[in-house]
């Protein structure tokens, strides 16, 4: 193996195939080395029997390789899920399992309206759902697997792997034991909410949005007897305002 210059502070790394006699290892060996990106335009120039090989063994790759967590991030500049550590902080929460995302939503492509939320997400199950924040520009947000619907009146919709997370501080808030029926709700007033409508752990409206972590959803260690903790917990503040709002659908691989 050979290895090349850094080029615009990137390490390259190039190999003499010739030397390794499995090509299964080969191929192994650079997918694993580099982003898939990279990789793949080597193995589609090169011989038959490379450029068979590789096809066979992509979804293998894309699966267990290390491109899941690349492949898994959302490729516009503009998204609030930026780095491979916010994706393994959201697999955590998804219980190890790894995936892909779907834009669904985006404030500023879709319109600051409620209504066209839930227009673009209103058939779509297993949601992320984040804003940042205006002030101290948090990035924040929650997951369901239920659908979310323009409803009136409001009304609950009950989940038991919801959970809501903080890409800022690193953490994960799983729905509380016996709490899972008030995980999300739903109204005409509303983009989501997590938790109890009049104390939320989340709420994000057109007019006004709030967060009390511990309602609905479990506290971080040491919030438990601060209240006002646990209502600047996720934003920094509560009330807050939000200038990013995104929603992504989850695909499982």
């Amino acid at each position: 193996m050979e290895k090349a210059l850094d080029q615009q502070d990137s390490q390259i790394f190039l190999y003499k195939l010739g030397r390794i006699k499995s090509k299964y290892l080969i191929i192994q060996i650079v997918c694993w080395s580099d982003y898939l990106e990279n990789s793949a335009p080597k193995f589609l120039k090169s011989c038959k029997l490379f450029k068979s090989l590789f096809k066979e063994q992509l979804e293998w790759f894309l699966i267990n390789g290390k491109s899941w967590e690349q492949l898994a991030l959302p490729r516009k500049p503009d998204s609030l899920i930026k780095t491979q550590r916010e994706i393994r902080l959201l697999q955590i929460g998804l219980k190890g399992k790894r995936f892909k995302l779907e834009k669904l939503f985006d404030i500023w492509t879709d319109g600051n309206s409620t209504s066209n939320f839930h227009d673009k997400c209103k058939d779509a199950t297993h949601t992320l759902c984040l804003v940042q924040t205006d002030v101290r520009d948090q990035i924040i947000g929650g997951y369901t697997i239920q659908t979310w619907e323009h409803s009136y009146p409001g009304k609950y919709k009950g989940d038991d792997s919801a959970f809501v997370f903080s890409l800022t501080k690193y953490s994960i808030h799983r729905i509380l034991p016996g709490k899972d029926k008030l995980a999300t709700y739903h109204s005409p007033e509303t983009f989501f909410v997590f938790g109890n409508d009049d104390d939320s752990d989340l709420y994000i409206g057109e007019s006004m949005s709030s967060s009390k972590i511990g309602t609905s959803y479990m506290r971080p260690q040491g919030v438990q007897r601060d209240i006002n903790y646990a209502k600047s917990y996720l934003a920094g503040e509560s009330p807050f305002k939000f200038v990013a709002l995104q929603a992504y659908k989850v695909m499982f691989i």
